[in-house]
């Protein structure tokens, strides 16, 4: 440690005492810090268990699900989500793959499969069509939203609304 404390010294003040520039003392102060995690015990390196990738949710991805809910009729883009909660679309992209190992536009369409599930259901046979539900919650391609639904329902939408 006391090698890498010298060679910084040497990086920043070269011959004077002067620093070479702030982006130069800027580096050095990174450079001293990664010197001091490696070189001490701390636990600011180590890898989360999985206890920790399942601690409770944060609170602002419980306001983004929230809102996903709530605007599930909508049409929502990741930007849109981000603006809601306050956070940059990489920080929620971030939030949603460590406590739901999922995107936030895959959990948009869980929740849009969901509510058309739930419309399949209710559905009257005679006068309901899976298109109309499909369009409804933002699917487009109604041979895609069948494959969808039956990948996370288990059977076709015409199965779920013919029962």
């Amino acid at each position: 440690m006391t090698s890498a404390i010298d060679y910084l010294g040497a990086l920043t003040l070269g011959e004077s005492l002067v620093p070479a520039s702030p982006l130069v003392a800027s580096t050095a102060a990174d450079h001293f810090a990664s010197v001091l995690l490696s070189s001490f015990p701390n636990n600011a390196l180590v890898e989360p268990t999985i206890e920790d990738r399942h601690d409770s949710t944060p609170v602002l991805l419980r306001r983004a699900i929230a809102f996903i809910d709530d605007n599930a009729h909508n049409d929502l883009s990741l930007a849109d989500i981000a603006g809601a909660v306050y956070v940059t679309p990489r920080a929620l992209q971030y939030m949603f793959r460590r406590h739901r190992d999922c995107t936030p536009m895959d959990y948009v369409r869980r929740v849009r499969l969901h509510h058309a599930h739930r419309d399949l259901v209710d559905g009257n046979r005679a006068t309901t069509t899976v298109a109309e539900i499909a369009r409804r919650w933002g699917f487009a391609h109604t041979g895609r939203f069948a494959t969808l639904y039956r990948q996370h329902h288990g059977q076709s939408p015409a199965v779920t609304l013919r029962q």
